[in-house]
């Protein structure tokens, strides 16, 4: 159903909430529409969320949306997408972010393996936005290549932005003002970036993100999921029962082709199959992932740095936080030569042609499964699943442009 169809009479030209003036689509998904709109208060873009109107009155849809404002909104970090607005508005629910100009981190994965060094610039940078996300309370519960945007800073280099906190959970004292869990009694996330808890409708706390962080580190280092798919499932539920067995047969001789041996025993911890043998928290993790970034700066070139001499004059102002290593005098490319990716990795998956959208699946008792250390298709079986049982998730906008940001992916 095409976008224009799902909100109604709203069109590019249109004026929503007396106040925004859509341009373009950036993204669509099961439960709403992100429009490119400029903001007539301020003159500036943003993107605009819209939850389709035939699910206004879906409790669950509607909660997802307020779990989805309340969980970002919260948080006041550089590496979170940032919430401006948010109301209901003729009878629509809607979400205004600031506009990133970039890309998904899944489009760089589905084409294979990053740079090692680019992997762990990523990864350092997603764990300083989980750092803040569990500061505040909240547990995402769906980090995935696609909900992490990449966007450029001018004389700086990329820097990442984590989106979509539809099925989030707040813990402490602000999930007992929230009432509780997102869905409780229901298995949410996505399959190949669930923990083990996760797909055991277990308790999910903060272990759980650092988890699916693993998992994109070890997907970015060597172009493949840690943990396939035995046989083309056919249901949701067989997914993750599959994913289950993988993890339970293979992560104790977890290798991760290609990366150093401090980089590789920082993965096998975040993907510890019991959450107390993982990371104690996300400032843990960036700590090991900073010495194994030292320890590259010195084997490895960086994608990020050329020879050519930096006017620092043509810097754009930036704030840059003194504490961190990502305040360096490293020289940035306006155009970037490719990088050496380091040892031969494992070949890459094939691409793609959609992102992975989030599942919400109702508990059931989980029949034993026969355990096989044969490997599967991966990602793109449940792709094809997920697609056959008609479960989307929100489409993340591909293009927000935003305020200047603090750091750079360094």
């Amino acid at each position: 159903m095409l976008a224009r169809e799902r909100i109604g009479t709203l069109g590019p030209g249109a004026l929503f909430a007396g106040r925004y003036r859509l341009s373009r689509p950036l993204g669509e998904g099961g439960m709403s529409t992100v429009w490119l709109a400029r903001d007539l208060h301020t003159g500036g873009d943003v993107a605009l969320k819209l939850l389709h109107r035939d699910l206004g009155a879906d409790p669950n849809a509607r909660r997802r949306f307020r779990t989805e404002v309340l969980a970002a909104a919260s948080l006041h970090c550089p590496y979170v997408v940032r919430v401006t607005d948010a109301g209901v508005d003729g009878g629509v629910h809607f979400i205004v972010y600031e506009h990133v100009e970039g890309h998904e981190l899944y489009q760089e994965v589905r084409r294979g393996p990053v740079s090692r060094m680019r992997a762990v610039r990523v990864a350092r940078q997603v764990c300083r936005a989980v750092s803040a996300a569990h500061a505040a309370g909240v547990v995402h519960r769906d980090l995935k290549p696609e909900n992490i945007l990449v966007t450029h800073v001018p004389g700086l280099g990329d820097m990442i932005k984590v989106i979509d906190f539809g099925v989030a959970r707040f813990e402490g004292e602000r999930g007992r003002e929230l009432g509780r869990r997102t869905e409780e009694g229901r298995l949410l996330g996505t399959p190949p970036y669930m923990s083990p808890e996760q797909l055991e409708g277990r308790y999910v706390g903060h272990a759980a993100d650092l988890w699916a962080l693993g998992v994109i580190l070890f997907e970015m280092l060597t172009g493949r999921l840690p943990f396939d798919l035995l046989v083309e499932p056919e249901t949701p539920w067989q997914a993750c029962l599959q994913i289950r067995a993988a993890i339970a047969a293979t992560a104790d001789e977890l290798t991760v082709p290609g990366a150093t041996p401090r980089l590789e025993a920082a993965v096998r911890k975040a993907l510890s199959p019991d959450p107390a043998d993982r990371y104690a928290s996300a400032e843990e993790f960036q700590r090991d992932l900073d010495l194994a970034y030292e320890e590259l700066r010195a084997t490895d070139i960086d994608d990020e740095v050329v020879s050519a001499v930096f006017t620092r004059d043509a810097a754009p102002a930036l704030s840059i936080d003194p504490e961190s290593d990502d305040a360096s005098d490293d020289e940035r490319p306006t155009e970037r030569p490719a990088a050496p990716r380091g040892p031969a990795t494992t070949p890459p998956v094939a691409a793609l042609s959609a992102p992975l959208p989030v599942v919400s699946l109702p508990l059931a008792p989980a029949p034993t499964i026969a355990r096989s250390p044969a490997r599967g298709r991966g990602r793109g079986a449940v792709a094809a699943l997920v697609v056959m049982a008609g479960l989307a998730g929100v489409a993340a906008a591909a293009s927000r442009q935003g305020a200047p940001p603090v750091t750079a992916l360094r």
